[in-house]
């Protein structure tokens, strides 16, 4: 009898455990998806162009045909007083030669297609510049009706805010660009709203 109720004890905490599993989730997606609740919605991907991976010497890629179910990723080795650009996908990073003092890894990750919001993540996440960087976004596809209205926002990871960074639009190239004195979270918005 007292062998049955331990049985049934152990039964019963695998089941609570196993709904507790299935209520928090098990999955393996590392996105970093950061509340709006602070700033006007970030854009809406409609329809990314397929700008692919563009890199000097010494840069890799992680990406494939399979562009809706991944993360697209580039990484590009930035040596002091070079400087270059890592576009990937709709997103470019332009690094002045005298920008950095050691060599580092710049990473791009762009979120878009897997949170369908122009959305990227820059690494090495809040290395801070000694000269500002210049981040580029390609507004293309984006659900944006006015893009003289488009800016670059900054998430905030200590206060839980998005912070408006003033992009500039350009016209000639539907490409919304600011200067960066760090990496971090980063999104396409507009700035009604704000």
């Amino acid at each position: 009898m007292q062998r049955q109720i331990k049985l049934q004890t152990v039964f019963f905490a695998l089941v609570v455990v196993g709904i507790c599993v299935m209520i928090v989730g098990c999955g393996n997606d590392t996105t970093t998806t950061p509340k709006t609740t602070a700033a006007p919605a970030l854009m809406t991907v409609l329809d990314a162009p397929d700008n692919g991976i563009s890199m000097g010497k010494g840069g890799s890629k992680d990406d494939d045909d399979n562009w809706k179910d991944r993360t697209r990723r580039g990484n590009m080795l930035m040596i002091p007083g070079v400087g270059g650009t890592l576009t990937v996908g709709r997103f470019t990073i332009t690094v002045p030669p005298g920008a950095i003092e050691t060599p580092i890894v710049l990473s791009i990750t762009d979120d878009s297609r897997t949170t369908g919001y122009l959305l990227v993540q820059l690494g090495p996440h809040g290395y801070q510049f000694n000269e500002l960087v210049t981040l580029t976004m390609n507004l293309a596809g984006t659900n944006i009706d006015d893009y003289g209205d488009a800016t670059i926002i900054w998430y905030d990871e200590e206060n839980d805010e998005w912070v408006d960074l003033d992009g500039v639009y350009d016209p000639k190239t539907n490409c919304v660009s600011v200067g960066l004195e760090h990496f971090s979270i980063y999104g396409g918005a507009g700035r009604s709203g704000w």
